[in-house]
């Protein structure tokens, strides 16, 4: 046992002191693959083979790796595909961050699922059309310029995945070639001059894929896809008003889901319906003016000035303490002596205000008469700010309406 150990560990040492010379030697690979994760020394026993960062200038010596399924090459300096002819059970490749010029050498890699030939030194996308199960290409950061460079592309019928980001592609043209590639579900060509030279180019794009999913990293939702074929078919003015139809469907739909929650609150607490008299709310000849006594739903600018004062001076007695009402009435009586030079408020509005202010005063201990609407006052009808109160009160006396002049006498 212990030989055993030392042998593992002398080389263990050997190994890690082993230097490579930038060649993929069988030597090399033995060493490789008996100290490394998954992998096994017997070559044919391994489906994946990890050489990335180690310098390679030449893919040489895998003929014996024929069960390799994944083979992993990027950041190393390689310039040729060359020697995967026996690597027939291939399905992905990853040579990324080297110096590949040319597409080659792959017809023997039926297999060939995605491959990942990003930031390297490609002119042209070719000799990939003989690969039938390709569904995912990374040609970003290269150095694609014209649609000839790319046409080869449309080709490969079976691409779901493509990936031109950061090239130098400028004509619009790019677009009706890749259009042909019926499966394509996400489509990357940002970093591109194209952007800037098709208008409206996100919606052309979506318009060209009717299976696109991404483009760009973004997805492409299905209310996205509806404007683009709206503007495609009427314009701007067609995009917005399928807009605006959404917005009433959806505003129709949430007051069909409250009219929902209020029948089942209802059916569920009965008692609470029959006090406040909403069981009423049925009937044909049930009026709005009792419909609003009920249903307390409508917000204090939604209301007549008398009701808002009254609800806002019930709010003074029941809701805060009344020292805070004390700190309030030199105010309101300052603002009601307030003329009439400015077209505001008529002489008898103020004195009305001054008296009803003193009565205040002298009922301050005096319970809340609710019963008065028929109905409990919710909380949030009655946390007035102090800004809102002195709002309504300078409402009040600044209003023109008789009508609340008469209901404040």
């Amino acid at each position: 046992m212990t030989k055993l150990l030392n042998y593992v560990i002398r080389n263990y040492y050997n190994f890690c002191n082993f230097r490579f010379s930038g060649k993929i030697t069988k030597e090399y690979l033995y060493k490789l693959c008996s100290y490394g994760d998954g992998m096994y020394s017997v070559p044919h026993l391994n489906n994946i083979l990890y050489l990335h960062y180690q310098g390679i200038r030449q893919i040489e010596n895998l003929d014996d790796y024929t069960n390799l399924k994944c083979l992993y090459l990027q950041n190393n300096v390689i310039r040729k595909i060359e020697n995967l002819g026996n690597l027939q059970q291939l399905t992905q490749l990853f040579l990324n961050e080297n110096c590949v010029e040319k597409i080659e050498n792959l017809e023997h890699c039926q297999q060939l699922d995605k491959i990942d030939l990003s930031k390297n030194k490609i002119q042209a996308a070719e000799n990939l059309s003989c690969l039938k199960n390709l569904t995912s290409l990374d040609l970003s950061y290269n150095s694609l310029e014209k649609v000839e460079d790319i046409s080869h592309l449309a080709e490969c019928a079976s691409l779901t995945l493509l990936r031109l980001s950061h090239n130098k592609l400028a004509d619009p043209d790019i677009i009706n070639v890749l259009s042909k590639l019926e499966k394509m579900r996400a489509l990357f060509l940002d970093g591109n001059p194209i952007l800037g030279m098709i208008p409206n180019y996100r919606k052309t794009v979506i318009l060209a894929f009717p299976e696109l999913c991404y483009l760009d990293g973004r997805p492409v939702q299905d209310e996205e896809r509806r404007l683009a074929e709206a503007w495609n078919e009427g314009g701007q003015s067609a995009e917005e008003a399928l807009k605006i139809e959404w917005k009433l469907q959806k505003e129709q739909d949430l007051k069909e889901l409250h009219l929902k929650m209020y029948e089942r609150m209802k059916e569920r607490y009965p008692e609470l319906y029959k006090e406040t008299g909403s069981e009423d709310l049925d009937d044909e000849d049930f009026g709005q003016s009792e419909l609003e006594e009920v249903i307390p739903i409508k917000m204090p600018w939604q209301r007549t000035r008398p009701t808002v004062l009254n609800d806002h001076a019930r709010k003074l007695v029941e809701e805060i303490e009344w020292k805070d009402v004390e700190e309030q009435i030199p105010d309101l009586e300052e603002m009601a002596q307030i003329g009439n030079s400015d077209g505001g408020a008529t002489v008898e509005q103020p004195q009305c205000i001054l008296d009803y202010i003193h009565q205040l005063e002298k009922e301050k201990t005096a319970e809340a008469k609710t019963q008065e609407r028929g109905f409990e006052i919710l909380p949030e009808e009655l946390h007035y700010s102090l800004d809102e109160r002195m709002e309504i009160w300078q409402n009040f006396m600044t209003g023109t309406s008789d009508e609340s002049a008469e209901d404040c006498k």
